[in-house]
């Protein structure tokens, strides 16, 4: 991606017309916006077909997507994508997890019900305070690492977009 950036302005004559309800909604289109941009810009996945674009629309062979490399130590839970650190601790572990499961079913959307109850994320017992985690992990990634984003999606929703092909590796802690 050649690191390109824009704005989404929405304005109305009306004032209050954009409460928290339509701001998340707001964001959750700009953030698929950004990833369809990012999409066309590299050459990368065919949402209608679920895999590598093989053809642009001109007709000619596109080049292949290679595989980013994220990798996961279960020692701290830190994320690091084709060497470059990104997130650790509980958001490492829940990006590490939502990877996981999208990988294994080509799952996308998540609720925070089955994050809470996943004991491999080791959130706290008590006060786990999910949503300041999964805050730090959206922030993180739109910082760091354009193959991944996870944006609200609806009350309790998260959804996970990947932008290109991955692989997970899993380094585990030492005894």
């Amino acid at each position: 991606m050649t690191g390109s950036s824009g704005v989404l302005y929405l304005d109305s004559a009306r004032a209050g017309t954009f409460d928290a309800e339509a701001a998340e909604i707001v964001d959750v289109i700009a953030g698929h916006l950004a990833v369809t941009v990012a999409l066309l810009e590299t050459g990368g996945a065919d949402p209608a077909e679920g895999g590598p674009r093989t053809e642009t629309p001109s007709g000619t062979a596109a080049r292949p997507q290679s595989r980013r490399v994220v990798a996961f130590h279960e020692a701290d839970g830190s994320v690091f994508v084709d060497g470059e650190y990104v997130v650790r601790g509980i958001p490492g572990r829940i990006l590490a997890r939502l990877i996981s499961e999208y990988l294994a079913s080509g799952r996308t959307q998540f609720s925070n019900k089955e994050l809470r109850l996943d004991r491999s994320i080791e959130l706290p017992a008590g006060n786990d305070n999910l949503e300041a985690r999964l805050l730090v992990l959206r922030k993180r990634l739109s910082e760091r690492a354009a193959l991944l984003a996870v944006e609200r999606v609806g009350r309790g929703r998260i959804e996970l977009t990947v932008n290109g092909l991955l692989d997970l590796q899993r380094h585990p802690a030492r005894p």
